[in-house]
């Protein structure tokens, strides 16, 4: 008895497409089925050697088809790109949101530990003091090697900076 055509899906049906979706053999096959760049490319090269010698393929035809090719792979790669990224943002948000949490629950007046930090961030101020001083001495031989002009003092660099 063959099946009754309708516009709307009984629950039976709805019930064997289920069943036939989630069967490993049918995933199997559509697995198969997909098309990516060594399918394309292997498609491409039966048609270059079995085309007819007498007719043979037109040239931009064959360019038509190495671009579109191009443009498929880099859009392929812009989507991982992204895909990527997005993963990136997620963690680093995710991360910030933790940090942003741990720095409100800090108890600052318990056990000295405000003084810890205060101790901790003048010591990575130095340091960044020290990095910046360095950086504009070598700043300063390489415009004296070059023969350029810097006017700028570690001080003024170090007012811009709100120190």
């Amino acid at each position: 008895m063959p099946f009754p055509i309708s516009g709307v899906l009984t629950a039976d049906q709805y019930k064997k497409l289920n069943i036939i979706s989630g069967d490993e053999e049918n995933s199997k096959r559509l697995a198969s089925q997909k098309l990516d760049k060594d399918s394309f490319l292997k498609l491409m090269m039966a048609q270059l050697q079995h085309q007819d010698p007498l007719e043979p393929m037109d040239n931009s035809q064959t360019i038509t088809q190495m671009a579109q090719f191009s443009s498929v792979e880099q859009l392929s790669n812009i989507s991982t790109s992204m895909e990527n990224n997005t993963a990136i943002s997620t963690a680093m948000a995710e991360q910030l949101v933790k940090l942003n949490d741990l720095i409100k629950n800090m108890n600052t007046d318990s056990t000295g530990a405000s003084e810890d930090i205060k101790t901790a961030q003048n010591k990575i101020i130095e340091q960044n003091e020290q990095i910046v001083n360095e950086l504009i001495k070598l700043n300063k031989a390489l415009s004296g090697y070059f023969g350029e002009s810097d006017n700028s003092t570690s001080e003024a660099i170090l007012a811009s900076l709100g120190k």
